[in-house]
């Protein structure tokens, strides 16, 4: 879709731009047709994004609100028409083991879908607060409907939209949903699904010389992601204690895999482990009556707690190096390695890496086991063991723990530190403190509890029991080459759900670009 016919020039060395007020978490709504109700779920409740002090330089603000994202096996792709963009890199995964890829049928489905729902369901609401009117560039693509008699607020149609804006504009704008999507008919008959739908609005700054409009660097973007719900005997859903909330689907489909393993020296006698995972959140739809789903069409979390150890080449014994935890998010309807990035970590500081106190020998034989629990459970043990104290960690200048600063990436994380003992001061006990480190997770990590985790390709589901046993245990056997490289030799996956397998590799599953 073009959205304007005039000329548009890109200038992005020009410094010149808006003011943007930035928040540095997503927008999350929950849509629960079975009841007509939709809730806001983020922690924050500043949704609106703020846009003041345009240069005079800047004549427009060109706004797309059309965007949605998704991934191949490889790539983050942004998608804007509804049509399946190319792959973004020219990546690949390999595996010796069972690795399940993405059908490019499914995923061209997905994407028309999701653009489906932006287009039936999603507006934006744009206001001037200082009461100017707002207007569009004349050859601009977007319909304004005012919803204020001064024309200063008004909501938007179409997949972007160039409007006015001046020195003193201080425009405020936020999505709606359109009341007919909370219908289960109306969602039915536009062929959307019970799903997560994550999008992006984005924001550029827009200047005009001689008739030509110059578009400059983005000056920010919010990230939205809606939950859909399946109806309440569809799926398995849980609601939460507060009855003011809407529930959650309570089971899992992410089957874990071991990935590429990288271990590089630091200094003389420290060594980086930074492992990796395949994972494949996919499963297979399942339609009951005119409505379909998967387990797998929501983000979902990993977590697991990682153990390395040398292992002694005389006796076969092994040494602990050390341990550590493993924890992020993954997209929804997904396979692809499972890499961290700092709006995916759900470790804190850790981004999934180990520093340790050893040197590599070429011939010294290491074995890496990775145990992957029911992950909120796992957090909330995480948190009572290296984090209870440390709770101003994320506190923002005016002490609210929400929204604030994300963690920075970090080599690698030192050695664990020991379960600190309850204090008899405190008068909380283990149970206490686990609930009260269970309540800053939902702030902090991950909200959601799982019941079951569910295997779709042969219909078994295997209940969860909290950090107790895990669903998943891999155990990736490596030895270091005559260049300090790492060598795959053996690997172990055992799990009642998925999977099971033990054999010798020549490589672990990694991705592979030319």
């Amino acid at each position: 879709m073009k959205w304007f016919f005039t000329t548009f020039v890109l200038t992005p060395s020009v410094i010149f731009a808006c003011d943007m007020q930035r928040s540095l978490s997503e927008t999350q709504f929950t849509i629960d047709p079975s009841t007509n109700k939709m809730k806001l779920e983020t922690l924050s409740d500043n949704t609106r994004i703020q846009v003041s002090k345009c240069t005079p330089d800047e004549k427009f603000l060109l706004i797309n609100f059309n965007s949605i994202y998704y991934q191949d096996d490889t790539s983050r792709i942004e998608s804007i028409s509804g049509n399946l963009i190319q792959k973004a890199s020219n990546c690949s995964i390999q595996s010796e083991t069972p690795a399940q890829k993405i059908d490019a049928t499914f995923l061209q489905t997905l994407v028309q879908s999701r653009h489906n729902f932006l287009r039936k369901c999603v507006r934006l609401a744009i206001v001037d607060q200082t009461g100017q009117k707002i207007t569009t560039h004349p050859q601009s693509a977007c319909q304004l409907k005012a919803i204020t008699a001064d024309g200063s607020t008004v909501e938007t149609d179409g997949a972007g939209c160039l409007i006015a804006v001046n020195p003193n504009s201080n425009i405020a704008m936020e999505a709606r949903l359109n009341p007919d999507c909370l219908q289960s008919s109306f969602l039915s008959s536009n062929q959307i699904q019970a799903q997560d739908i994550e999008s992006v609005i984005k924001l550029w700054p827009v200047g005009s010389e001689a008739g030509k409009l110059s578009v400059q660097n983005p000056i920010g973007s919010r990230y939205i992601r809606h939950t859909i719900l399946p109806a309440k005997d569809f799926m398995p859903r849980t609601v939460k204690d507060d009855q003011d909330d809407l529930p959650y689907i309570s089971a899992l489909s992410t089957n874990i895999s071991a990935g590429q393993i990288s271990m590089s020296s630091m200094g003389k006698n420290k060594v980086v482990i930074q492992p990796t995972f395949f994972v494949e959140n996919i499963a297979k739809e399942y339609c009951k009556g005119t409505e379909c789903a998967r387990v797998s069409g929501y983000v979902a979390p990993i977590a697991g707690l990682l153990t390395l150890s040398k292992i002694n080449s005389v006796n076969g014994k092994k040494t602990q190096i050390g341990e550590w935890p493993h924890a992020l998010k993954v997209p929804a309807n997904w396979t692809g390695m499972a890499e961290f990035k700092t709006e995916n970590n759900l470790t804190g500081m850790s981004m999934g890496a180990l520093t340790a106190n050893i040197t590599l020998t070429p011939g010294d034989e290491f074995v890496l086991e990775s145990k992957f629990f029911e992950p909120r459970s796992y957090l909330d043990e995480l948190s009572l063991t290296q984090n209870f104290f440390d709770l101003n960690s994320s506190l923002d200048a005016e002490g609210s723990s929400e929204d604030a600063l994300p963690t920075l990436p970090k080599v690698g994380q030192l050695l664990p530190l020991p379960k600190m003992p309850t204090l008899p001061s405190v008068g909380l006990g283990r149970a206490g403190v686990l609930d009260f480190s269970d309540r800053m997770n939902m702030k902090k990590n991950w909200s959601q509890k799982y019941d079951r985790v569910c295997n779709s390709q042969n219909l078994n589901c295997v209940k969860l029991s909290g950090f107790g046993t895990p669903f998943v245990t891999l155990k990736a056997k490596f030895k270091i080459g005559p260049n300090k490289e790492v060598i795959a030799e053996h690997v172990t996956k055992s799990s009642a759900a998925f999977e099971s397998y033990d054999q010798d590799v020549t490589y672990f599953t990694k991705k592979v670009c030319e």
